[in-house]
């Protein structure tokens, strides 16, 4: 990623965009053994098999992929054999494949 391609926010934090994402992120973040957190500004969400697919470029048996936006726990993925489901505010979504 190129320098100028990066977003500085009013508080002075650091962005960066992604196209795969589909929004802004900080940092990722091992969690546990298949566990990875991505951290995104406030009011951002990402795009499910976007996060799911640069998750498994970091950590390829990844299992559960937590977001946070802003400071709020968002919506987390999990993988069940080859499908994966979103889970937000206690919904979640159809199994699927990404």
């Amino acid at each position: 990623m190129r320098t100028e391609d990066m977003i500085v926010d009013e508080h002075g934090n650091v962005h960066a965009p992604s196209h795969e994402l589909r929004c802004c992120w900080h940092a990722w973040k091992v969690i546990g053994p298949h566990e990875l957190r991505v951290f995104l500004p406030a009011d951002h969400c990402t795009d499910m098999c976007g996060v799911i697919h640069v998750a498994k470029s970091l950590m390829p048996e990844v299992s559960l992929i937590w977001t946070v936006a802003g400071e709020m726990l968002d919506t987390f993925y999990e993988r069940r054999g080859e499908k994966w489901r979103a889970v937000l505010e206690g919904k979640s979504s159809e199994w699927c494949e990404c």
